[in-house]
């Protein structure tokens, strides 16, 4: 019955996905932005299974809030996924670059960097700022990206996604094993791999990341060792509005000695430091809502799930 009922729920799930792009499609690119933040700062806070997972996050990484704070960053950060969800489909209109466009880049010279040395390259960042902009304005640069998403198992919400993301970025790979195969034969054409890399992958490796171990995906730092190519972290950060800057920082430091467990690892430290500090930099912009860390440590006292 449950299965049934996921199934039914299919059309209207890609109803109500159809309305917003529609919405996104209408407004003018400001004012879809600034609907989407009052949406998402409205009705985000209303989900209380989410508030208390987002409470727990904060206190699993150290952070010490004041519950106003913490309120405060909430808000900010339903507004936030409002605005990048409503801007998502005027995103590939947007001008990638001069003063008509609504976005500032830092470390051009690190994403040129990548287009010239004639070999594969991956790209990473988290759920931070609207975490598109990246993707899109290294692929209008000029840099030949594919972009790792997750696979949605609506296959109606799924289409109208892919749809726009392939004005996003050329090519669209699914996150699991047949997006693994993609990402080989776009890296042996020495083309280019961005992804998103902070969130929780069961079977994944334990790695540090604000201080407790969480299961973290392997495959960016196992393709980057098999093909020897620079690992570059981005960064977006939402400065006011529908206006974001995008930092492409010096790629990661490729370790050459050791096991190739422990180079994994060393890449993956390294990945998940640079993700610690933009969301100690900017804490409301990033998707707080990832149980990030073990099961184990979202359950109360009775043994069952918060």
């Amino acid at each position: 019955m449950r299965k049934l009922f996921k199934y039914l729920s299919y059309p209207f799930e890609a109803l109500l996905f159809s309305l917003a792009v529609l919405i996104g499609f209408l407004l003018p690119f400001s004012r879809g932005s600034a609907t989407g933040a009052f949406l998402g700062g409205s009705l985000g806070p209303l989900l209380s299974k989410k508030t208390k997972i987002i409470r727990r996050n904060f206190q699993l990484a150290g952070l010490e809030f004041t519950k106003e704070k913490e309120d405060q960053i909430i808000k900010e950060m339903w507004q936030n996924l409002g605005r990048t969800f409503l801007e998502y489909v005027r995103l590939p209109y947007q001008s990638a670059f001069g003063k008509d466009s609504p976005y500032t880049v830092d470390g051009l010279e690190h994403l040129d960097a990548l287009i010239h040395d004639e070999k594969p390259g991956l790209l990473f960042s988290a759920h931070c700022g609207n975490w598109e902009v990246g993707t899109y304005i290294a692929q209008k640069r000029g840099l030949k990206t594919a972009q790792v998403t997750r696979f949605l198992n609506n296959p109606l919400t799924r289409f109208l996604v892919n749809t726009v993301h392939k004005r996003v970025a050329r090519k669209v790979i699914p996150k699991g094993a047949s997006g693994a195969k993609e990402i080989l034969i776009e890296l042996k054409k020495g083309h280019h791999v961005s992804l998103l890399a902070d969130q929780k992958m069961n079977d994944g490796l334990a790695v540090p990341f604000f201080g407790r171990n969480a299961m973290t995906a392997p495959a960016l730092a196992k393709m980057a060792l098999k093909f020897d190519c620079p690992v570059l972290p981005f960064q977006v950060i939402r400065t006011d509005g529908v206006k974001c800057k995008v930092i492409y920082y010096p790629p990661l430091s490729v370790p050459k000695t050791g096991t190739t467990q422990e180079k994994t690892e060393n890449l993956l430290k390294q990945m998940n430091t640079c993700i610690e500090t933009w969301i100690r930099e900017h804490p409301e912009q990033w998707f707080w809502v990832h149980r990030r860390w073990p099961k184990e440590l979202y359950q109360n006292q009775k043994g069952t799930e918060e």
